[in-house]
């Protein structure tokens, strides 16, 4: 890249947010990190505890995301469980590459994964490798997940469980109103959304015309189809969509769109 350096927010929640803001300052761009979202534990821990006292019993676990893969294995380590050998006897999906890779670094590598994300790819894929109209499934989610996966699973054929692995929380709304200002401020020149909740918790911040008009001073770049669904509904266009499901897909999305603004 060629003068000033773009910025590039990041709204994923704060433990989150290293990785994507390394590529980006490794790329030679600026990250500024205003999270809009929170990740806390279950409703109901004993819940997924019970759950995951069970794993032998189940034929596939299927981790939604990121945050399924850091509660639940979490978890499994507080409980004085290796993850490698818990998840030993079960087959262990992941929804796109990403969640695949954060498995991985937590020493459950091999897992099964799209090459590029959702449901319908995931399902036809785990369809060539076990008998899903009679396999046991174990589907770790969030409290604000959407039914496609569970749907979709079910729909070919498998006994889903679903347990509860964590809560998405809309973070303080100074965040949102940092975000807005920095905006406004011609001071972003990109903003990335990793998911669906990080837009509802601006929308819920500033509303929607605001959010509209603010997003109208910066490129608009997305993990995937929630985040850019989310959008859609307050009205406002991605410029951008990551290939690949992963941080290194988004932080790919977020330079392109600022080069193509430049």
């Amino acid at each position: 890249m060629t003068g000033r350096r773009p910025v590039i927010a990041v709204t994923r929640p704060g433990g989150q947010a290293a990785s994507l803001a390394r590529l980006i300052a490794a790329a030679g761009a600026e990250a500024l990190l205003l999270p809009l979202i929170v990740i806390e534990g279950p409703p109901d821990a004993a819940r997924l505890k019970a759950a995951l006292q069970r794993l032998d019993d189940f034929d596939l676990v299927v981790f939604s995301s990121a945050n399924a893969v850091r509660c639940v294995l979490d978890e499994l380590e507080r409980g004085g469980r290796a993850p490698a050998r818990a998840l030993a006897r079960p087959l262990v999906a992941a929804v796109g590459e990403g969640t695949a890779a954060a498995l991985a670094e937590r020493g459950v590598p091999g897992a099964l994964a799209p090459a590029r994300s959702g449901a319908a790819e995931l399902v036809a894929l785990l369809a060539g490798r076990l008998a899903l109209a009679s396999a046991r499934v174990l589907l770790p989610l969030g409290d604000r997940a959407r039914r496609v996966l569970p749907e979709a699973l079910a729909a070919a054929g498998a006994r889903v469980e679903e347990v509860v692995a964590y809560r998405t929380l809309p973070a303080p709304p100074v965040q949102a109103a940092r975000l807005e200002e920095a905006l406004l401020g011609g001071a972003i020149d990109v903003v990335t959304f990793a998911s669906g909740s990080a837009v509802e918790a601006l929308l819920a911040a500033v509303g929607a015309e605001r959010a509209r008009a603010c997003l109208a001073q910066a490129g608009v770049a997305v993990l995937g189809e929630t985040a850019a669904a989310a959008l859609a509904r307050a009205g406002v266009a991605a410029g951008a969509r990551a290939t690949a499901h992963s941080d290194a897909g988004l932080c790919e999305a977020a330079l392109r769109l600022a080069e193509a603004r430049a």
